[in-house]
């Protein structure tokens, strides 16, 4: 047997591997168990919306939220089917594909002066734009205020998206779609698949008090970047028509 021992005391040390891999203080160590889902529930806060897209909640409660074909509605709260308080529907929205009333966020002064923020897609001048509007909550009451960005990205029935959020700087990111179109993200000469940031709010009048147009609105463009500078240069140029 010892003649072909070398077979036995293989099978022999494999054997004893296995036992100390089983064995407690063995060399070994197995994989943990996975800790066990969370248990998920789901609650019907709305029904009846037509393609809810954006939903943003004010310090009082208040829920807003964008319907694709062009309605803004605001809710009581987030409770479950809490009344709906008012709504307005948004003129000019060309609701194709992807496209339509798109983004949504509340300024962040909202409790001082009710502003919201909203992304459509509009025909403005037989061309379809993401445009970016302004609107003013006050109790039962919103209203349009002013155009806050007019020539902005080309939109699309795909790839449109257009989200709107405030940053830590307080100022307004727009993420912008490719229209369908992937080259348009690394174009110099077009605003669609960007991050754009918006320095300016819509404030500003010629005569130094808050108007309903917009004067400037400035985009900041990497420094490198000199061929997107000067197209966003020339349609933010105070007096141009395309940027109010």
């Amino acid at each position: 047997m010892w003649t072909v021992g070398g077979r036995v005391r293989a099978g022999a040390f494999v054997l004893m591997l296995s036992v100390c891999a089983c064995a407690p203080g063995g060399g070994v160590v197995g994989t943990a168990s996975p800790p066990a889902a969370p248990a998920i529930t789901d609650t019907v806060i709305q029904s009846g919306l037509t393609v809810p897209w954006d939903i943003a909640v004010a310090p009082s409660g208040r829920l807003f939220v964008t319907e694709r074909p062009g309605t803004i509605s605001v809710f009581e709260s987030t409770a479950p089917m809490a009344k709906r308080v008012t709504t307005a529907q948004v003129a000019g929205i060309r609701a194709m594909g992807e496209a339509g009333l798109l983004g949504l966020a509340l300024d962040p002064d909202f409790p001082a002066n009710g502003l919201l923020y909203v992304c459509a897609s509009r025909v403005d001048q037989g061309e379809w734009r993401n445009q970016i509007l302004r609107y003013r909550s006050s109790g039962a009451l919103l209203a349009f205020e002013s155009v806050v960005l007019r020539a902005g990205p080309t939109a699309a029935g795909i790839h449109d998206a257009c989200r709107l959020r405030f940053g830590p700087d307080r100022k307004l990111w727009v993420a912008t779609g490719d229209a369908g179109q992937p080259a348009e993200a690394q174009s110099g000469t077009s605003l669609n698949g960007k991050v754009l940031r918006l320095k300016g709010r819509g404030f500003a009048a010629k005569d130094g008090k808050r108007g309903d147009q917009l004067v400037e609105v400035e985009i900041d463009v990497p420094a490198e970047n000199a061929e997107l500078q000067k197209f966003v240069e020339g349609w933010s140029a105070p007096g141009n028509p395309r940027a109010s």
